[in-house]
């Protein structure tokens, strides 16, 4: 995966071959890919953090925004704003691992 131009995004074979593309309408200042790879955490300037599924960027879910732009993440899912407060969300990959390996 492959982020670029502060919200465009690539998810590319390990052969070079595109896989997915996406734009989001922030500028993107910190991403978080889970441990198994299935999902992708985003975050930016809008102050909300958005959750991807890896392989194709379907969104899983987005979060209520922030008061100020998101500068990290880490993956317990806690994050730095740009007016210096800290906010942790709770968030549960198997959740959507489990509903996802159900549907199809």
């Amino acid at each position: 995966i492959i982020c670029y131009e502060r919200g465009r995004f690539c998810n590319f074979s390990i052969n070079g071959k595109l896989l997915a593309q996406m734009e989001v309408n922030d500028s993107t200042r910190a991403i978080l890919l889970s441990s198994d790879g299935q999902n992708l955490v985003t975050g930016g300037d809008n102050g909300v953090v958005e959750v991807w599924q890896a392989c194709d960027f379907k969104q899983l879910y987005i979060y209520p925004g922030c008061d100020a732009g998101i500068r990290a993440m880490d993956l317990t899912l806690i994050t730095g704003m740009a007016s210096g407060s800290i906010v942790a969300f709770n968030i549960d990959f198997n959740r959507w691992h489990y509903e996802h390996q159900n549907r199809y």
